[in-house]
């Protein structure tokens, strides 16, 4: 389901499924994958937002969108944890892909409690401008 919201400063579309942001890559990222930049991006921000303690990485990914070994050892640091393969790719639709979905990412929660808050605050302003508007 996609939400638009707005965080008092512009009108943002967030992504989400089951409660929480769905992450999607159209190809593959890591170890021997086609590694586009914004791919990357994608993957090593997912990583950053998963805690170390479910198999996160630390020190935290920098997200430049450039693949290197500590990318990569996060990717198969994961995937040792929870054991969905250790080739140290990501894979649109694949196993580690899907588990890094599904690990809770508390941070990302807090985040998206937040914005939904403001959103609700602001809600009768909306309503109150769209009626004079009208």
């Amino acid at each position: 389901m996609l939400v638009r919201a707005n965080t008092g400063n512009a009108c943002i579309t967030y992504r989400f499924e089951g409660g929480q942001s769905a992450w999607t890559i159209d190809k593959s990222v890591g170890q021997g994958g086609f590694n586009h930049k914004g791919d990357v991006q994608t993957i090593q921000r997912l990583l950053n937002l998963i805690e170390v303690s479910d198999g996160g990485p630390m020190p935290p990914l920098a997200e430049d969108g450039l693949v290197g070994p500590k990318t990569i050892g996060a990717i198969r640091g994961f995937q040792q944890f929870h054991h969905t393969g250790s080739d140290g790719r990501v894979d649109p639709n694949g196993p580690t892909l899907k588990k890094m979905n599904e690990v809770p990412k508390n941070r990302l929660a807090q985040q998206n409690a937040s914005r939904l808050a403001r959103t609700a605050q602001a809600m009768p302003d909306l309503v109150a401008m769209a009626r004079k508007a009208q």
